[in-house]
């Protein structure tokens, strides 16, 4: 039976599972612990799947880090949410506006209140 791969960047790691769904992928992986998971994948916003060959016949962009799982063998399951071309602006927006916050609270000389 053949297994499928992620690929990100140069490195490629051998999964159990993968799934798609309309606005989220998510595979799991039986060799890797999860705080080494949440380390390694949390940054990623670009991922092929591909088979055996390392071709891929999957690539997916814009993604968020949404989750990892361990179940009670180990398996570790990664979750990325896809963003939309909405999710995206109002991603875009959030930075823009914690950025003004932080320059205006500097200008002013007060300390920011993160809520």
């Amino acid at each position: 039976m053949s297994k499928e791969y992620v690929i990100i960047g140069k490195e490629n790691y051998k999964t159990e599972s993968v799934v798609t769904g309309g606005d989220s992928i998510s595979f799991s992986l039986s060799d890797m612990e999860i705080a080494v998971a949440v380390k390694k994948f949390k940054t990623v916003t670009e991922l092929s799947i591909s088979g055996d060959d390392l071709k891929p016949y999957g690539i997916y962009s814009n993604l968020n880090f949404n989750a990892a799982l361990v179940d009670d063998n180990g398996l570790v399951t990664v979750i990325y949410h896809i963003m939309q071309s909405v999710d995206k602006r109002l991603s875009e927006l959030e930075k823009t506006q914690i950025e003004q916050d932080e320059a205006i609270a500097e200008i002013i000389g007060g300390e920011l209140d993160a809520e």
